[in-house]
This record gives C-alpha cells, structure tokens and sequence, in this order.
C-alpha cells in the first residue's frame, strides 16, 4: 500500500508540473489581451475606429481603460492595429483618401517629436538646478464636443468618457520619461519651482465651438449670479433686452445705496477727524475723488456689458452638454463631427516660482533714497540702495527682473547705520536656482555693490529664504526702531528740567511716551487722514553738545515719525518734543541706528 501512495503522489507533481509548464508556454500576447479587452464593446470600438477615431481615443469613447499592451501597439500603422485586432481589411478601396488626423483627440496622441521639442526648449531656456517641475496641460475645448458627437453616436452615454489628459500622462506625459528628460523630480505645479504649460492649438476650435452657442453660459450671467444669486437663463432676445433692464436697475439702485453709506460715513469722519476748515476741504478732494473713481468703474462695467458674451472653456463646454440628447445636439452639430481639417500646433511655455533673497543693508550717504523717487518728471537723487542691491543679486540667480521690499524706509537725508535695515529681494521668474549662497558668492555679491555705490551702499546676513520672510519684513508697527537724532532748541537745553517732565509724561505708562500722530503736512499727498497711536520706549543718551544743540538716542514704535516728534508739525503730534522743553526745536541731522523685526 505504501508504494501505490508514493505512485499516486509522484503522478500528481508530474501532472501539476505539466500543467505549469503549459501555462508558461500558453502565455496571451499582446494582442489576445488587447482582443479581450475590447470584447465588451467590440461592434462599437470598431465603428468609432472606422469612423477615423485613433487606437486610443476608441478605448477611451466607449469608457475601457486601455491596457499597458495597447499603448505599445498605438505606434502602429492603422492597417497594421486592423489587421491585429479585427482581422483583413475589405478589398474595397475607399474614393477619397482616408483622413490622418483623429476625428476625437485631433492627434494630439501622435504628437511627433514631443520629447525632442520639449527638451530642446527646456535647454534653450538654461534652466539650472531645478528641484521640481509641474505639467499644467490644456486641450481644446472643440475636443469635448467631438467626444460628446461621437458617444451619443454609438449610443453610449457621455459619463463614460475617459479624459483626454489621464491618457496623455499614461503616453506623452508618463511621469518617468519627463523626470529624466528634465533631470529633476516631478511634482504639484502649486509647490514645484518650475511650472511647464502644455497646450495645443487648433486653427478651426472657435468656429466649431459656435456651433453650440445657444448652449453655453455668458460671461456677464456668471457675474449676475455672483452678485444677486440668482440664475439666469436667456432663451429669446426679448427676454435678453428684459434681463438687461433689470440689470441696469438693479445697478441705479446699489449706486444710490452706495452713495447714502459714503455720505454717512463722510459725516461720520467730519465729526471726529475734521477741527478746522483747511482739513475739511482735504478729506472732501479725497473723498470726492474716490467716488469718481468709483463712478467710472462702474460706468465701465455697464459699458462692458454684453449679454451674447461667451465661456469658452473646457469645463464651461462640458457642464453645458452634460444633460444633452442625441437628437437635441444634432440640430446643433453634425453627428459623428466633421473631418479635422488641419493639425494641432503644440505651445509650450516655462514659468519660475520667484527666489527670495533676505539681507540687512547699510547706507551712508545723505543723498541716496531707499528707492527711485520721482517728484512730477524730476528724479531725486540719481541712484537708489534699490538699484545698487537688485543689479548683482538678479544676474546671480540669472532672472528677468526683481521687486525691492524693506522693513520700512528711510527717508533720502537719513543715513542707515548700525546692524542694517532688513530687506527681500523677490528675483522673478530665475534660471538658476540654489537652495543657499556660497561664501565666495556672498563675499562677490557684497565686493560688487560696495564697489559699485563707491562705498556708500553695504550689504550683509545673505541667505535664500521663503515667501513668508517677505510678511514679516513687511509689517510694519511691530518693530522697533532706533535713532540718532541731532536737535537744535531755540532756547537753551536744560536736561534735568527736560528728564523731570518727561518722567511725568510717562509715570503711568512704565517709562514709554505715548504719542497721537495726525498724518504729518509733508507726506498728506499720499497718506490717508488719520490720527496714529504711537510709542517711543526710550529717550537715552543725551549728549549736550552746547546750549542751543543735543544729540540723544530714541528707541520707538515701528511708524513714528520722529521728525514731526521733534519739531511738533503745528501741534499734529501731541506730546512732543517742543512742548516738553518748552520752545521752538527742529532736527538737524537723523540715522537710523537699528531695526529689530521681533521688537
């Protein structure tokens, strides 16, 4: 008995063994599994792909995602795909000559050369140490309607489509060929440093996409509904020149709403901003300038009006046939679609994130602005720490142009001294990226504005940083600020009556000056009316030079305007320095001597 078990267990392996070995030899090609795949819609794939429809573009009509072997067998001739799939072709020769473009995809699919193009743009523009780059594709919207024909024509419904673009990442946009034609990881086009914008361009898309006019939204509807919440749908022109009333009423009316607000607000401000008659007749030019504007906008927008305005996108295309009957589209458009009559041209255009440059700089002149400054036609002063600084740093990073933000700014007879003020320097749309500077860049970059500002410009603290530096550097009254004030008294200083009066002035306020600043004569041209709470923490360093001039150390809030503290600007700044000591005084000479971002 013992034999005659291990007969039948050895049999048994011999068996699976054979079995194994005819799996191996009976494994399905290519085109068993391509076969397979579309046998649920067979009649259907081939009536789309005699039609003049691509491989593909069939699988995706009648909503079967093609498999890994379909992609390999799409480079095929279309005789060759016939021949493999459906058997001989008819002996039948066809009258005209079989049109090369795809009736669905508009070949976008067979794009020649792609890689090649691609990469030779890419080394054309010299890009550099890209981390990540991003695709954003777009496709004709003459596309979506040429799917829709071709669905409701093989009686299929329109929810089954496969999207072009989740083919094109499989075939032209497969994510391993991009990473090492570019030599840099792909990543979300919101986060990559390197944005790649793909589309196609089809001469005959507005001409085809008129054809359903009636069905798509207008431009000036969608605003409507943002503004009333209401939709809208205009079917006949009497109801268009209806809507259009309606419209312009509704407008009249929020214009007289508006205007009732602004003269309750401009009593308003009157009653606690306005003493006298000169500060009126400001605040009224301000004010009535404002509506003007206000009335001009809104006059362009009725102006700009126009109800047969269209949406012309993919998505608008899209949600307008969404619903639509075969029967309903056809009295709009032929069914399947016409021939393309013309190939697609591909565009392709780089965008770069922006670097952000951090640094603190120095200034010692007395005759250079923080920026360009124009007063009318004239320019003041014929360079600016602006342009010292953003020269060298743009060419570093190799970028078109570049935006200048610092922690605030001097004005061009203060000279910035001590640890700097901080600034950003935004470099757009850069060619070579670095996540940090080198020692020797650092040390060229700070050699070549010295050089070229003579001496007068200084730069240190370099680094590469992120968009959020840009915010904190920005605000603005969470600093403190030290200054070096030179001051003239008209009568002679006194310094232990000046610090008695002064500790009576803060006795309350644990040793800080609280000041309300109305906005300074000098700078009304361009900042709005108002009264500013403001704080000096800390008057030191008195330093007598005679009896009539001093020089002493202020440490204040972020926004004081230390030059209206010292000389009192008419009483706009309550208390002051003038009043404190009791008579006329006015500041020679200011330097900024430090700005702390973190207070």
């Amino acid at each position: 008995m013992g034999n005659k078990q291990k007969k039948a267990e050895q049999k048994q392996t011999q068996t699976q063994k054979h079995k194994q070995k005819q799996k191996k030899k009976h494994k399905p090609n290519p085109t068993e599994i391509i076969i397979k795949s579309i046998e649920p819609q067979k009649e259907k794939f081939k009536t789309l792909f005699d039609l003049g429809c691509c491989f593909l573009c069939c699988y995706r009509i009648v909503g079967i995602v093609p498999p890994y072997q379909a992609l390999s067998l799409f480079k095929d001739s279309k005789k060759a795909i016939y021949r493999k799939i459906f058997g001989k072709p008819t002996n039948v020769k066809p009258t005209t000559k079989p049109n090369p473009y795809c009736l669905a995809c508009l070949s976008i699919l067979k794009t020649e050369n792609f890689e090649q193009i691609l990469k030779g743009l890419y080394q054309k523009q010299g890009y550099q140490n890209v981390d990540s780059f991003g695709i954003n594709i777009t496709v004709p919207p003459s596309i979506i309607l040429r799917e829709s024909c071709l669905c409701l024509f093989v009686s299929l419904p329109l929810d089954n489509i496969i999207p072009l673009k989740q083919i094109l990442k499989e075939t032209l946009f497969e994510r391993s060929k991009l990473e090492s034609l570019l030599g840099a990881p792909q990543g979300l086009i919101d986060q990559a440093s390197l944005s790649i914008k793909i589309g196609w361009k089809y001469p005959y898309d507005k001409k085809e996409i008129s054809q359903i006019k009636s069905l798509l939204p207008s431009s000036n509807r969608k605003r409507k509904k943002q503004s009333y919440k209401t939709k809208l749908k205009l079917k006949t022109k009497e109801q268009k020149v209806l809507q259009q009333q309606l419209f312009e009423q509704k407008e009249q009316e929020k214009k007289k709403q508006k205007q009732k607000q602004k003269e309750k607000e401009k009593e308003k401000e009157k009653e606690k901003e306005i003493e006298n008659e000169n500060e009126n007749e400001k605040e009224m030019e301000i004010e009535n300038e404002k509506i003007e504007k206000q009335r001009e906008l809104e006059d362009k927008f009725l102006v700009k009006y126009d109800p047969e305005a269209q949406i012309i996108t993919s998505k608008s295309v899209k949600n307008s046939l969404k619903n639509i009957t075969k029967d309903e589209l056809e009295e709009l458009c032929p069914i399947p679609p016409e021939p393309v009559k013309e190939q697609t041209s591909v565009i392709i255009y780089f965008t770069s994130k922006p670097i952000y440059i951090f640094g603190k700089y120095c200034k010692m002149s007395r005759n250079i602005p923080n920026a360009p400054w124009y007063i009318g036609d004239e320019r003041k002063g014929n360079y600016s720490v602006e342009e010292f600084v953003s020269r060298p740093l743009t060419n570093i990073f190799s970028g078109t142009h570049s935006g200048f933000v610092s922690s605030g700014r001097e004005d061009i007879d203060v000279r910035m001294l001590g640890t700097g003020r901080p600034f950003i320097l935004e470099i757009y749309e850069p060619k070579i990226y670095k996540q940090m500077l080198s020692l020797k860049e650092k040390k060229q970059i700070v050699e070549q504005i010295f050089n070229i500002s003579e001496g007068l410009v200084t730069i240190k603290d370099l680094k590469v940083v992120g968009k959020s530096y840009r915010k904190k550097t920005i605000e603005g009254e969470n600093k403190r600020k030290g200054y070096r004030c030179v001051v003239w008294c008209k009568c002679s200083f006194d310094q232990q009556l000046f610090t008695q009066k002064l500790h009576g002035l803060t006795s309350d306020t644990n040793g800080e000056l609280i000041l309300k600043q109305k906005t300074p004569v000098r700078v009304l041209h361009r900042r709005n009316l108002a009264v500013r709470e403001r704080t000096i923490y800390e008057i030191k360093n008195i330093n007598q030079i005679n009896q009539n001039f001093l020089i002493m150390d202020l440490i204040t809030q972020g926004g004081t305007y230390v030059k209206e503290f010292i000389n009192g600007d008419f009483g706009r700044t309550n208390p002051n320095f003038a009043q404190i000591i009791g008579c006329k005084s006015e500041l020679v000479q200011l330097d900024v001597i430090s700005v702390n971002l973190n207070k």
